[in-house]
Formats: structure tokens, C-alpha cells, sequence
């Protein structure tokens, strides 16, 4: 079952990025990347343009400029092979899909939101042009900017947010040159490329030198070329290195912020949204100066001084990841053990964020008593060292463990352990669901076999404080579920067990946590486009909609798929059928489409169309009675003859529009496919529709017009355009 969940994740995450792809780049893109990923893990550009030519009729300069769209966008990696495993393949260059950039699209409107409310429209509306472009500079977005606001922003405003955002780390410049070696330790940082190349060459040239005459071994000459060639070579490092921290050095002095008095006066004053102090008279006129002063000494940011070209930036995901990433911590800890702990673990995470992937990143650094003390806030630098080691001992005792300890030199140093917290997070996020799902005394339990790992029925209910009633019906819903597993031991030829247990399967649960996250971001989204509509401005409702409803549509897509695939996936196990996944997917839909072309299950196919259409609108929703008996188990559904399960839902609408009144099924349509998904359906059976000679066109012609589809209107057939084809028969 190991490799066919694995299969199974890998599936799902394909269908998702093709699903993002295609929604943001468009359907040739889409189709590019899927022969990437079903050419894997060899994937050439000989063998992509053979497998893309026998599904499209394209040229190999068509499929280039796709793959070059791709690679521009960091859609996908490209390295040269070397390896002796595959040796034919050795110095080719091979394509694989980079998902995490790709699914960074679904992060994106968290982004926005966080930007807007931590720096206000100008900043939105810069990271707003910087994700849509990936790399950008302040000319061209403040171009696009201005002519899309028609004149409602200020130049002034929109330099200074642009240099806060490259300042607060939040936008990285493209460098010219790739001699730093850890990007991520030293953002913003630029050099002298002539300088850089004139000691390349040089270094190059050395060399060459150095191999036109090598002399004996153990000579005297050669031992004085070594001395002379070490000499060299820490001469130029140390060159390299001075160049770098006089650069630093100059970047850093020009790099000084606002005082607070004057960023407050400022943001008072003049900025849209921003809470401060307005002050009258001429201390305005005094503010406004400093900041064009300011603006003046950091322009070297915007444009380079040497050639006169404006710098390219892009998002540095790192930094969102990590504020985002604190910010929920942080929040977890001041509800559950107090403020000034918030503060603690906040500034040990701030200290630690550059040490490298987020992915990676499982702890913070390792920092003694005396270093936390340097880093706390203003406000708790007035805290005895006596409170703050309490504060840190009582993080370390709690039951999460947020902070630990290691000693090193016989010195304590403490640091954040961000991988307990995070899978606390997600568990407590687990049962949180359960609880909604089912009830409290059902979560309980759950959490109590998730600390035990593996116990038996009279030992949960003595922990739980229950009846043995009531235990026994929620592990049985558990274990239904999926959440945990039962196991059993007994003698030879002995039919009553020894030990009947329930135990955490975590490999089932890994597979509901995606579909959760999934329907987690879901409801956030949901959340975010209420609050879209409620908004006063008409413009900014209008370019975030776009957006939102894009992302609203592939994660309904993504967890209809998700959770269709795992009830199949439990109806395997069920039935003790060791098969593919995906040959168990195939068995069921071709019985679905057998009984639904059955003339004797017509009837009851058309009358459950609008049950199941009930059943799928209900979205998040799917823990109800209605779908538990639809979709539980498929082969009970098809033998109850119309209950088709999710994965065949659109089979069944085609079939059921062969079959259904026109009049009663477009009511029908006009009433409940109001949702996005609902209605693509509607468009995807048009040409079925226009077939049906009695279709009432007055019906569709209203239906039409609320939706705003009237340019569909010219396809209803006429009484003239049915002679004709009627003579054409």
C-alpha cells in the first residue's frame, strides 16, 4: 500500500500543477508540462518534441518557445546529466517540473493580503505587478501602475514602498554575476562585474602559464612555482574579499531607515490608509524634504549608477514563508502560554531566519541566556535575565516542547524547535476537524491514541472518562474512516482473540492531512472573496476577483479528485483487492457507464441527477448522511442502480441529458448551477443541448442572458437552420 500511495500523491500533485499551469499560463503551456512529466525522469528535448508531435501538430520552434516560457517563469529545471547509470544519456540536458514554484501560485494571494495590511496599497500593488511579471524593475511597474490607477498614486509614495520592500528583504535583486555562494545569507548585495572579470582572467591566464612548462618531480623549480602560484592565489582571494566588504560596507551605510518621528509624521501626513499623527504648518514641508532625501540617497537601489539601467527584483520567498510561518507560531504560543513567550520565541526565529530552506529549516540557532537577552525587543529589555530564563524554562517544560536546550562547553543554549511545532500545529488542525466531523467525544479520543500510539478498547475508555457504549461506537467510526486501525492476536485454533488493539495509522492520515490542507485553504478562500465583495472600492473588488475565483476553482477541482481517489482507495482495502489504484478507478467508472446506458436504469439515473448534484454543491460538506450512502462504497452504489460516485459525476450528466426533460433540466440548471464549477459543466454539454429539437428557447435564452453568455445565443438552432439540416440528412 506504500507504493500506491506514493503513486497516488504523485498523481494528485501532477493533476494540480497541470491544473495551475494551464489556469495561469494557458493551455499550450499545460500541455508542454504534462509531456515533461509523462516523458519522466528522462525527459530531452528530442524525446519531447516526438512525444508532443504525435498528440499536436506543432513545429520545433513552437515547442522551444514554449519550453523557453517555462524555464523563464521557473516552471521547470534543466541540468546536464552525468551519471553512469543512464550513460547514454551523459552531457544531454534533462527537464523535470519544479512544483514547488508552481505551487507558490496558491501562496500568492496570502502574500497580497499580508503586504496590504503590513505596508498598505502602494506595497500591494507593487508585489502585485512583481508576481504576475516574476522579475520586474521600478520603471516598468511604475508605468503599469499609474496607468492603471489613473493618476491615484504618487511617484513619491510608490519609490519610497518600492525601496522599503527591497530594504525589509522583501524583494531580492537579479544579480549579474554568480559568485556569491549562499544567496539566501546575503540578499541585495551586488558587485563590479569588470572588476570580477578582469580577476577571472587574470586567474585564467595564471594557469595557463603555469601548464606550458611543468617541471621534474621533487625539483627545486617546482617547489618555488607551488610557493609562487599559493602566493598568487591568496593575493587574489583576499582581493575578492575586500572588494566584497567594501561593497557591503557602502551598502549598509546608505541602507540606514527612517527615524521613527519622521516615518510616523510621513505615513501621518500622506500615505492612503496609514494610522499616525497628521502635523499643520511647516513641519510637512520639513518631512517631505527628508524623505526625497532619503529617496535621493537610496536610488542607487532603483537604478544603477554606472550604466543608468533601472535593477531588476524578485520575490524572495523566503522571507514571506517566514513571516508567515512566525506569525502562526507565535500566535499558537500566546494563546497557550503568554505574551512575553511570544515575544521570545518571535525574536529567536527573526535571529535564525537565514539559515537556509524553509523546508530544511527544523530548529533555530543555538543561542545562550546572554545572546537572547541583545535580541528581545525594546520593550522587555527592562526584564531581568532571572524572568527571562523562567520564560524559557517554562517553554521548555511544556507539553509541545516549544523551545529546547543542548549544552555545549557546559553552557546551556537554547533554541526554537520548529518541527515539533509545526507537527503540533497540523495535529492539533486534525483534530480540530474531527471534532467538527463528528463530535467532541470522538476528537478525544482520537488525541488520546495519537499520544499512546496503541491501545486496547478498556484502556481507551478508561481514559477517555466515557461509556464502553460510546468508545466503542467512535472507534468504530475511526476506524471506518481511515483515521486508525484495528489489529488482533489470537492462539491456533482458538477463535477469541488475546489482545484486540486500535492503533494510529500514519500513513493514512498523512493522505486526509493534504485533502484538509487542501479544504482548509479552500474555506480561506471563501473567506477572502467575502470580505473582496464587501470592500467599497469597484476597482480593486474588480482585479482581485480574477484571482480569487481562479484559485476557488482549482482547489475545488483538486479536493473533488482527492477525495474521490481515497474513497476508492478504501473500498479497495475493503474488499482485499491487491490492484493498482488506478485500474481500480478505471474498473469502477466502466460499470457506472454500463448501468447508466442499462434502458431499464434511465429512468432512475435522470430522477437521481438532481440528488447527486445536490450532493457535489455541498462541498466541504461531505461528511453528511446523503453522501456516506451515495459514495461510501461504489459497488453498493451502482447495484442500487443510479448512485454514481463523484469520480463518474460528469459520465452521468452527459448520459442524463440524453435522457432528462430540456424544460425540467434547464429549471433545473437555472436554480442550482449557479457555482463556477456547475456552470463550466453546463457549457461542456452544450452541443448536447443544442441537439435536442425540443428544447424551449425561451427557457435558455433568459438562462443565458443572467449568466452573460449572450454571444451563445446565435448557436440556437432555427426553424430554418433545422430544414437544413434535416436536407442535408
Amino acid at each position: 500500500m506504500t507504493t500506491q500511495t506514493t503513486l497516488f500523491q504523485q498523481k494528485q500533485q501532477s493533476f494540480l500543477a497541470l491544473q495551475i499551469v494551464e489556469e495561469e499560463f494557458g493551455t499550450e503551456m499545460k500541455k508542454v508540462l504534462q509531456g515533461i512529466i509523462e516523458i519522466q525522469p528522462f525527459c530531452t528535448l528530442n524525446k519531447l518534441n516526438t512525444h508532443l508531435k504525435l498528440k499536436e501538430d506543432w513545429k520545433d520552434y513552437q515547442i522551444k518557445e514554449y519550453l523557453v516560457l517555462l524555464l523563464k517563469n521557473n516552471l521547470i529545471k534543466s541540468e546536464k546529466y552525468q551519471s553512469d547509470i543512464k550513460p547514454e544519456y551523459n552531457d544531454q540536458i534533462i527537464y523535470q517540473p519544479n512544483f514547488t514554484q508552481i505551487f507558490g501560485f496558491l501562496r500568492h494571494i496570502y502574500y497580497l493580503n499580508y503586504i496590504k495590511n503590513l505596508f498598505g496599497r502602494e506595497a500591494f500593488l507593487i508585489i502585485e505587478y512583481i508576481i504576475n511579471n516574476q522579475c520586474a524593475n521600478y520603471q516598468e511597474c511604475s508605468q503599469v501602475i499609474f496607468e492603471e490607477q489613473n493618476g491615484n498614486v504618487q511617484e513619491e509614495q510608490l519609490q519610497y514602498y518600492f525601496l522599503k520592500l527591497i530594504k525589509e528583504n522583501y524583494l531580492t535583486r537579479q544579480k549579474n554575476w554568480e559568485n556569491i555562494q549562499d544567496d539566501s545569507e546575503k540578499e541585495n548585495e551586488f558587485g563590479d562585474d569588470d572588476e570580477m572579470e578582469e580577476e577571472i582572467k587574470d586567474q585564467k591566464e595564471n594557469k595557463k602559464q603555469k601548464n606550458k612548462a611543468q617541471p621534474l618531480k621533487n625539483s627545486p623549480k617546482k617547489k618555488l612555482k607551488k610557493e609562487d602560484n599559493t602566493n598568487q592565489n591568496q593575493n587574489l582571494a583576499q582581493q575578492v574579499s575586500k572588494l566584497i566588504e567594501s561593497i557591503q560596507g557602502a551598502q549598509n551605510q546608505q541602507n540606514q531607515q527612517l527615524s521613527q518621528e519622521q516615518l510616523q509624521n510621513f505615513i501621518g501626513s500622506n500615505f492612503f490608509g496609514a494610522q499616525g499623527n497628521v502635523n499643520n504648518g511647516g513641519n510637512n514641508n520639513n518631512n517631505q524634504l527628508s524623505l526625497k532625501e532619503q529617496i535621493q540617497n537610496d536610488f542607487y537601489l532603483l537604478k544603477d549608477p554606472k550604466d543608468g539601467t533601472y535593477n531588476n527584483y524578485y520575490l524572495n520567498h523566503r522571507k514571506f514563508i517566514h513571516d508567515l510561518r512566525t506569525k502562526e507560531i507565535c500566535t499558537v504560543i500566546e494563546g497557550k502560554v503568554g505574551i512575553t513567550h511570544r515575544y521570545i520565541v518571535q525574536a529567536m526565529l527573526d535571529h535564525s531566519q537565514k539559515l537556509g530552506r524553509a523546508q530544511d529549516f527544523v530548529k533555530s540557532e543555538r543561542l545562550t541566556l546572554r545572546q537572547i537577552m541583545e535580541i528581545l525587543p525594546s520593550e522587555l529589555r527592562n526584564i531581568k535575565e532571572n524572568e527571562i530564563k523562567k520564560d524559557l524554562d517554562q517553554l521548555k517544560l511544556d507539553g509541545v516542547h516549544f523551545v529546547d536546550v543542548e549544552y555545549i562547553q557546559s553552557q546551556p543554549h537554547y533554541y526554537v524547535n520548529v518541527k515539533k511545532i509545526i507537527k503540533a500545529i497540523q495535529f492539533r488542525h486534525i483534530a480540530k476537524i474531527i471534532e467538527r466531523k463528528y463530535d467532541l467525544k470522538t476528537a478525544r479520543i482520537f488525541r488520546i491514541l495519537k499520544q499512546y500510539k496503541c491501545l486496547d478498547e478498556n484502556t481507551v475508555t478508561e481514559l477517555s472518562l466515557l461509556t464502553p457504549e460510546q468508545v466503542r461506537s467512535c472507534l468504530q467510526i475511526l476506524t471506518k474512516d481511515g483515521f486508525i486501525s484495528y489489529d488482533s492476536a489470537s492462539e491456533k485454533d482458538k477463535p477469541q482473540p488475546l489482545i484486540q488493539a486500535y492503533t494510529f495509522n500514519k500513513i493514512d492520515v498523512k493522505n486526509k492531512i493534504s485533502l484538509f490542507n487542501l479544504k482548509v485553504k479552500l474555506q480561506n478562500a471563501y473567506n477572502i472573496n467575502k470580505e473582496i465583495e464587501e470592500s467599497e472600492n469597484k476597482l480593486e473588488r474588480v482585479n482581485e476577483w480574477k484571482k480569487i475565483l481562479k484559485m476557488i476553482k482549482t482547489l475545488e477541482i483538486a479536493i473533488l479528485e482527492l477525495d474521490s481517489a481515497l474513497i476508492y482507495k478504501y473500498n479497495c482495502k475493503k474488499l482485499e483487492e491487491q490492484v493498482n489504484l488506478e485500474d481500480c478507478v478505471k474498473r469502477c467508472e466502466n460499470k457506472a457507464e454500463e448501468e447508466c446506458e442499462n434502458p431499464d436504469n434511465q429512468d432512475l439515473c435522470r430522477k437521481n441527477f438532481e440528488q447527486i448534484n445536490k450532493c457535489v454543491n455541498k462541498k466541504l460538506q461531505y461528511s453528511n448522511d446523503d453522501f456516506e450512502k451515495q459514495s461510501s462504497n461504489v459497488d453498493n452504489c451502482i447495484e442500487d442502480q443510479g448512485h454514481i460516485g463523484i469520480i463518474n459525476y460528469n459520465k452521468c450528466i452527459d448520459k442524463c441529458i440524453d435522457i432528462a426533460d430540456p424544460e425540467e433540466l434547464l429549471q433545473f440548471q437555472h436554480q442550482a448551477l449557479k457555482d463556477d464549477d456547475e456552470y463550466q459543466k453546463l457549457l461542456k454539454s452544450w452541443e448536447q443541448i443544442l441537439e435536442n429539437e425540443e428544447l424551449n428557447s425561451k427557457i435558455l435564452k433568459n438562462f443565458l442572458e443572467q449568466f452573460g453568455e449572450e454571444s451563445l445565443l446565435d448557436q440556437i438552432p432555427t426553424e430554418e437552420k433545422k430544414k437544413q439540416q434535416k436536407y442535408d440528412l
